[in-house]
């Protein structure tokens, strides 16, 4: 079975499992763990408490300060330095955007890139 077929027999199995009586849900408990493979005390715990609602994902930390545009063209400065770190790459941040779009690499006006980058 897959976990979604499982998540949806065990929410099927719920319903009944709350009504029944103490002497029963054992019965019931030994079907479920023979046709899910699970372990019966986590068994119990999904049928005793409501499914918890998957919420999207927040994003964790600073809120990005530049949009795609410079995010790609930060990649072209650091692919044209031969990818090396950020801390070798600062040095050449105001200098290097500046080059690129003289040679065509770069099609972004300079202006709109920071001078800096944290």
């Amino acid at each position: 079975m897959t976990r979604a077929s499982i998540r949806e027999y065990l929410g099927a199995q719920r319903c009944r499992y709350q009504v029944l009586p103490r002497t029963e849900r054992s019965a019931l408990l030994d079907e479920i763990v023979a046709v899910t493979g699970y372990h019966r005390k986590a068994v119990s715990r999904r049928l005793a408490n409501a499914p918890r609602r998957r919420t999207g994902r927040r994003a964790v930390g600073r809120p990005r300060q530049y949009g795609p545009a410079v995010a790609t063209a930060a990649r072209v400065l650091w692919e044209a330095a031969g990818q090396m770190g950020a801390k070798r790459l600062q040095p050449f941040v105001p200098e290097l955007p500046a080059r690129l779009t003289a040679c065509g690499e770069l099609q972004l006006p300079t202006e709109a890139l920071p001078t800096q980058v944290a």
